[in-house]
């Protein structure tokens, strides 16, 4: 999560807040465009295209209802060769949500493989179960429809055939990844130490650790004392020490730590948030 923004199409990354305030890896990667999406979404770069989606990273949250928005930000943008972030607050859920029903959206791929592709690229992706579930009722219900019209509104095939080849070799490497243990699919036996620190994540908070889970999650009431220590550091870095100690409830420590110190730019915010 601490490591970069991460290439998953020609064109297309997905990153964490830390990333999208980072010059030195926008200019690396030539980010023209940044899709924000979380809590606190607002302009960062006076410089750049900016979408703000303000959406929390909860299983009810409705994230449906903003992917058309998002797919024609990302798609317009990529075929002007331009470069898109999309990111959240730890480049795990919602930002992973969003690129998988792009993907979906103008590939043939379905949400699982779309799922794959962003995770060959990206190994700490992990959608909420709701946001999951929103993935595959989108595939049911609107894609068919949401292919047609991105066709008719962007009829140019210039990225078709690159993005065929990108998501075929991102398949590849998933499968490479996966018997190599370099990456898993959240069925990590109790006691393995799992490759992406994604088995943390299936843990029953009430009841401990679920069977494919590897750790039990920490105390809420823990909470309040890393939040007291979240709030004392004064970079993100510091937050995002934190936060790689373990994905939950860390996440929700770096969500305090934002929420702490995000009003320090919020004046100069000129992007209007949607949501």
């Amino acid at each position: 999560m601490g490591n970069g923004m991460n290439k998953v199409l020609p064109g297309l990354y997905v990153g964490n807040y830390r990333d999208s305030k980072d010059s030195s890896q926008l200019a690396k990667h030539n980010i023209t465009h940044i899709l924000a999406i979380h809590d606190t979404a607002r302009r960062i770069h006076s410089d750049k295209h900016y979408l703000c989606v303000m959406a929390s990273d909860t299983p009810d949250q409705n994230l449906t209802q903003y992917f058309s928005l998002c797919n024609d930000f990302i798609h317009a943008a990529r075929l002007r060769d331009g470069n898109v972030l999309i990111h959240c607050l730890a480049g795990m859920s919602r930002s992973v949500t969003v690129a998988v029903a792009y993907i979906m959206s103008v590939t043939t791929l379905n949400w699982k493989d779309a799922l794959k592709v962003v995770r060959a690229g990206r190994n700490v992706a992990n959608p909420n179960l709701g946001f999951l579930k929103q993935l595959e009722e989108f595939e049911c219900t609107r894609l068919i429809e949401e292919r047609r019209r991105l066709k008719e509104r962007y009829p140019s095939l210039a990225l078709v055939y690159k993005d065929q080849e990108q998501c075929a070799l991102m398949l590849n490497n998933y499968e490479e990844l996966l018997q190599s243990r370099s990456i898993c699919e959240g069925n990590c036996a109790l006691g393995e130490t799992c490759p992406s620190g994604l088995c943390s994540l299936e843990l029953d908070m009430s009841s401990g650790p679920h069977p494919k889970g590897n750790r039990a999650p920490e105390p809420i009431k823990d909470l309040s004392q890393k939040c007291t220590e979240v709030r004392a550091l004064a970079v993100p870095e510091a937050a995002l020490a934190v936060l790689a100690a373990g994905p939950d409830p860390a996440l929700r420590v770096f969500e305090v730590w934002l929420q702490l110190h995000h009003h320090d730019q919020a004046a100069e915010s000129t992007c209007p948030p949607v949501g």
